[in-house]
């Protein structure tokens, strides 16, 4: 429904016929005949909803309003005064007094540290900029708003003239390093919260050249300081095309189970062992057939199971699908496999050469991280890499990492970061912290501290470090 988003001015006039006028009028044109569109449409849906008894109240809200953020972005005047998102806020029916009011008190601040003109370039370079906040404004993610501004709050409350606080804020506002800023002010909240108090970008001296590394840990109780780097591996291409692939096939096999589950139509459950040995013609058949179970379990409401086997008689795919007078015959179903309820778990990302690749990928960044620390102070790393949590063995991941902690004695701590969009079968929990972010996506950390540290480190400090990862940051 954004799609509007990414139209150039350029293109949004070629939407009109061709006629001898200029191209900013034809634009104007433009705007006025989609907006127009756009508003019958949801008179449309308005009315079709009224007649439908079956309607879910919520999904129609939040079709309106996605109709809505589309309709904004063709009539664009209205982005560029905070006003209106206070406004849009106020309007938005899925939100409790309490989230509506932090999100408010957020808008109000951001306005004040940010100012109107942030708002205005962001519109004005909407096209080349696509700046991640603007973005998060526009598409009303009120909890990811209200946890900026109470984060960008803690760190200025501290004492902005010490702690560098205009070196974070301006990079956020012009969306230069934008998600490194980000990256930087998620852990910096984190520590805080558990009881450091922070100094962004520190001047220390590494072989005697002054140095900016991105945070410096203050523990008031016992008086000990640590230097903290924060890096991000960006998945490989390589990653990132398996991914898109194994998403793209298993969503073919899972989306007529999502519709009819929406519906309280049915439940199910499942596994694909592996996928490559199917051709899109097999996959095809195969989806017809879950068709055709999800018809059986919806006359008779008995579990209809399907697996599927490949040319090695081994086991591929195995899906089970109920009804809810069913539902326990289900999750027993589920429970002898080890399997759980609901989206349908899928192959590893990676086999063992790519395992090895994304390893290496991850220790030369730590390399780099490395030359902005001084062996003279006691130091902590933050490195994200999701990729490695859809590595089938947690325990190899902590090992190669654990080797760095051993060659680095004045590392104190080294933490893996990830995000993730679900919460893959081959990640072993107890070895991780999990967090579910209001956008449903998961925050997952390890932390592994250096047995073999040179600087003696306070247990109470080493606790905060510990307590820094270990719940959920979000306060909405």
């Amino acid at each position: 429904m954004l799609i509007c988003a990414d139209w150039s001015d350029a293109e949004l006039a070629e939407e009109l016929p061709a006629r001898n006028e200029p191209q900013t009028l034809r634009i104007e044109n433009a705007q006025r005949t989609l907006g127009h569109l756009f508003r019958q449409v949801r008179s449309s849906v308005c009315m079709a909803v009224a007649e439908n008894a079956d309607c879910q109240p919520d999904q129609f809200y939040e079709e309106l309003d996605e109709m809505e953020t589309m309709d904004v972005y063709v009539n664009g005047p209205h982005l560029k005064t905070w006003s209106y998102y206070i406004q849009q806020c106020n309007k938005d029916r899925r939100l409790t007094e309490s989230e509506r009011g932090k999100a408010i008190s957020a808008l109000k601040f951001l306005e004040k540290e940010l100012g109107q003109d942030f708002l205005e370039y962001a519109y004005e370079r909407r096209q080349e900029l696509q700046h991640e906040l603007f973005y998060c404004l526009v598409s009303k993610q009120w909890a990811y708003i209200a946890w900026l501004a109470e984060a960008l709050l803690q760190l200025k409350n501290q004492d902005p003239t010490h702690n560098n606080y205009e070196s974070l804020l301006r990079p956020i506002k012009l969306h230069r390093n934008f998600f490194s800023a980000v990256d930087v002010l998620e852990n910096a909240y984190k520590f805080y919260r558990a009881g450091f108090r922070i100094t962004i970008e520190p001047p220390v001296v590494v072989r005697n050249t002054e140095k900016h590394p991105d945070l410096k840990l203050i523990d008031n109780t016992s008086n000990t300081g640590l230097i903290v780097e924060i890096s991000t591996v960006g998945s490989s291409q390589r990653f990132n095309n398996r991914a898109a692939y194994i998403n793209e096939r298993l969503a073919r096999i899972e989306l007529p189970l999502s519709i009819e589950e929406q519906k309280r139509n049915i439940h199910y459950s499942g596994h694909i062992y592996q996928h490559e040995s199917f051709t899109d013609t097999d996959l095809d058949k195969i989806v017809d057939e879950v068709e055709k179970k999800i018809d059986q379990v919806k006359q008779g409401g008995l579990l209809q199971e399907l697996i599927k086997k490949d040319v090695l008689e081994d086991k591929a795919i195995e899906i089970a699908i109920a009804s809810q007078k069913d539902y326990g015959s289900l999750e027993k179903w589920a429970s002898r496999r080890g399997f759980t309820i609901g989206p349908i778990t899928g192959p590893p990302m990676f086999d063992e050469d790519e395992f090895k690749r994304e390893i290496r990928r991850t220790r030369g960044t730590i390399r780099k991280k490395l030359t902005q620390l001084s062996s003279n102070y006691p130091c902590g790393l933050v490195v994200k890499n999701s990729s490695l949590f859809w590595l089938p063995h947690t325990d190899q991941v902590k090992r190669e990492l654990l080797e760095v902690l051993d060659n680095n004695d004045h590392l104190v701590f080294l933490v893996l970061e990830g995000r993730l969009e679900f919460i893959p079968d081959t990640l072993d929990a107890k070895d991780c912290d999990i967090h579910e972010r209001p956008d449903k996506k998961f925050d997952c950390s390890l932390v592994l501290l250096n047995q073999n540290c040179k600087f003696k480190i306070n247990e109470n400090t080493v606790s905060k470090i510990k307590k820094a990862f270990s719940y959920s940051w979000w306060f909405v």
